[in-house]
């Protein structure tokens, strides 16, 4: 991530994409945070769980697990997406589809570990 963030700062281009954003922007970023907080909560299969669960205790635990999964979904996204833009600045449009298997690529012909990893 060290060597993404670097590469990324070293061109005028795409220094703003790594940097935290100003005042006029911040409430942007905050409407993005409140809106993806909030549609974490009304997935399908949250509300399904209330349905599903056997027991309160089985359903308060899977309600606290679900609520970090989104989190974790919506980092591996940004980080594959930041990733791509270091790696591949050209995509743009529909090549853009392709920044997760070009990054997935470079991950399993980087060690044994990267192939098992994607594998």
């Amino acid at each position: 991530l060290a060597t993404t963030t670097e590469s990324l700062l070293a061109t005028e281009s795409t220094r703003s994409k790594v940097m935290p954003p100003g005042l006029p922007r911040c409430g942007e970023w905050l409407s993005y945070i409140l809106l993806v907080g909030l549609g974490g909560a009304l997935y399908p299969q949250a509300i399904q769980r209330i349905y599903a669960a056997r027991s309160g205790r089985g359903l308060r635990l899977s309600l606290a697990v679900m609520a970090f999964l989104p989190l974790t979904t919506a980092l591996i996204a940004v980080l594959v997406g930041v990733t791509a833009l270091a790696h591949h600045p050209g995509l743009a449009g529909p090549e853009s589809d392709r920044a997760l298997t070009l990054v997935l690529n470079e991950i399993q012909h980087g060690s044994i570990l990267g192939y098992w990893l994607v594998v």
